[in-house]
């Protein structure tokens, strides 16, 4: 009996040693604040294919999909614009996004989701196996953009949004 103790010692202390910081590093995350709710993700990775990187997270029940044109630290625009009024300016390709972030609730994307119109995106690291940021900005959702879309009253369907992100994964070879 005291040899087997002493085994399962042998085996357990080594885990004492290892941190969850250690265990995220593995799998990546998104923290996301959208209006008042706040959004954990626990589970982040990403994918640059060709050209274009993609951070997707979920934690079952909502996801988060974050995807810009490039490969390398710095500053992106999110949406239409970096403001409302570049937004606004840049309605028409709406359908053209090469920057954008969506999240998707438990109820689905078709009414309550919520696509980035305006905002910005830094990435402050950027290797061949990890990629952090954060992003600010302001997005509406899935319902208006498909046909409530009012220019009227279009302040006050926004929702802002903010977090940052931590994500594992790599280069995909272009085919």
């Amino acid at each position: 009996m005291r040899k087997f103790m002493l085994a399962l010692v042998c085996m357990i202390v080594p885990f004492a040693f290892w941190s969850c910081e250690e265990v995220e590093e593995l799998v990546g995350s998104i923290d996301m604040t959208l209006g008042e709710q706040q959004i954990a993700i626990p589970a982040a990775v990403f994918a640059n294919i060709d050209g274009t990187t993609t951070v997707a997270g979920t934690n079952v029940q909502e996801s988060v999909a974050i995807s810009f044109k490039g490969s390398a630290t710095g500053s992106y625009t999110l949406g239409l614009g970096k403001t409302l009024l570049e937004a606004v300016g840049n309605v028409t390709n709406i359908t053209n996004m090469e920057n954008t972030l969506v999240y998707v609730p438990t109820s689905g994307i078709k009414e309550d989701g919520m696509t980035a119109i305006y905002g910005e995106l830094t990435i402050t690291k950027y290797s061949a196996n990890k990629v952090e940021g954060e992003f600010t900005g302001y997005g509406l959702k899935t319902s208006v953009l498909n046909g409530d879309f009012d220019l009227n009253n279009l302040q006050d369907q926004l929702k802002e949004f903010s977090g940052h992100f931590e994500a594992v994964g790599g280069t995909i070879p272009e085919l």
